[in-house]
């Protein structure tokens, strides 16, 4: 796994180049390993900014390990999750190794499972340039290894299954399809470890997830504003009833959480609360990870904010405080119109020329029907959101972002 001067010069120059074309018209002295490290950057550079500004020349093993791997946000999150005592670490799924690199302190040692050989020499290459000790890679089936390791040799497991089907490609829609199949292995990782931290698609249903693993303590919706990039599913020996909990962590940039809210491990029979939006009036969005608990009416609970209605997931209030804390982005309320021809055109009158972000929050058209029947371009700063009351009127609400003291994220 070596490129050398001129094949990295060459691959600087050519950062922003098509790598199809790039494929297509190879120089002879110029390996295939050079394009795929022009592709990862294009895909990752914005998620792995911090590593690459550390090791410019980390190598990709491959264009898809990068689209993949762990955003340095988010590994750095992961980090924050181990005490000090957790100092014997086994990574099951190593792939890139963002989250070991992360992980990796003075006096811990990282155990890095790999299956693929070229990542494991990629995983080897990237520790010594990044100057990190205490990883030792393993290549191999981690799944076959996990019966020959004693019984705690290890602190802690992570473990990130494969999300996607090896030979179709298509997204998997259970832990059971995953691979390594944690369903039936995390009695044998909990023999290993006392922890297991284990990384699933966001996809994943939640209720079947805690159906499935009895030996779940945590289950951790973990993204940005307007993201969700996993489910982080916490298994033990010993389940903490008082510690049982689903959770949803929203993160800058930097992996600095901006929020997180803890709900009940079953979801209280809470009843709905609701109000009609009016102009002045405040529109908040739950952050893409509390979308994903799905725990709205507990949301409406803790913090005493109403919903718009049974189904948009908007939570509308008078406090025009743009400090107060709720977990999620705020706009302020210019318009409220009822949903006819009528708005339709006063709208496009208004907004056809300057733009405005069009969505939907339960209405009959999807973002793009509406966009294309106001006859509205992408643009401007304003919001506009065809949705429904809780009588089920249709309504178009016109929104303003409200500037907050956080810096916008993802």
């Amino acid at each position: 796994m070596h490129l050398d001067t001129n094949q990295w010069q060459w691959i600087e120059q050519n950062l922003t180049a098509d790598p199809v074309n790039l494929r297509l018209h190879r120089p002879a002295d110029i390996p295939p390993l050079a394009i795929d490290q022009i592709e990862g950057r294009q895909s990752a550079a914005a998620k792995l900014r911090h590593t690459l500004a550390r090791a410019p020349r980390l190598i990709f093993p491959s264009a898809l390990l990068a689209q993949q791997c762990t955003s340095d946000a988010v590994a750095q999150y992961h980090a924050t999750l181990l005490s000090a005592s957790e100092c014997r670490i086994l990574d099951m799924t190593g792939g890139l190794g963002i989250d070991a690199f992360h992980i990796a302190t003075e006096g811990r040692t990282i155990d890095i499972c790999e299956i693929n050989p070229t990542a494991c020499k990629a995983l080897a290459h990237n520790a010594g340039i990044l100057g990190i000790d205490g990883i030792r890679v393993l290549e191999g089936d981690s799944s076959e290894r996990l019966r020959d390791i004693a019984a705690d040799c290890y602190d802690t497991i992570f473990i990130d299954p494969a999300r996607r089907d090896a030979t179709q490609g298509r997204r998997l829609r259970s832990i059971a399809e995953c691979s390594p199949d944690v369903s039936t292995l995390w009695p044998e990782m909990l023999r290993v470890a006392r922890r297991v931290l284990v990384k699933v698609s966001p996809m994943l249903d939640i209720s079947a997830l805690q159906a499935s693993l009895p030996c779940l303590q945590s289950i951790t919706a973990v993204g940005h504003r307007r993201s969700t990039s996993e489910l982080l599913l916490e298994l033990a020996r010993e389940i903490d009833e008082s510690r049982r909990a689903v959770k949803a962590v929203s993160l800058d940039p930097d992996g600095k959480i901006i929020s997180e809210v803890t709900f009940d491990w079953i979801p209280r029979r809470n009843p709905a609360d609701f109000t009609a939006p009016k102009e002045g009036m405040t529109w908040l969005e739950p952050y893409a990870p509390i979308m994903k608990t799905g725990r709205f009416n507990e949301l409406s609970r803790m913090t005493g904010v109403p919903q718009l209605s049974r189904h948009a997931h908007v939570y509308i209030t008078a406090d025009a405080d743009p400090e107060k804390d709720f977990p999620g982005m705020r706009y302020s309320i210019e318009r409220i119109l009822k949903a006819d021809k009528r708005a339709m055109r006063s709208l496009k009158e208004q907004y056809a020329a300057e733009g405005a972000d069009v969505a939907v929050r339960d209405y009959p058209l999807s973002a793009d029907e509406l966009r294309k029947a106001l006859g509205i371009a992408r643009g401007g700063n304003t919001r506009i959101v065809g949705c429904k009351d809780a009588g089920g009127m249709k309504l178009f609400a016109v929104l303003r972002p409200v500037i907050t003291s956080e810096t916008d994220a993802p």
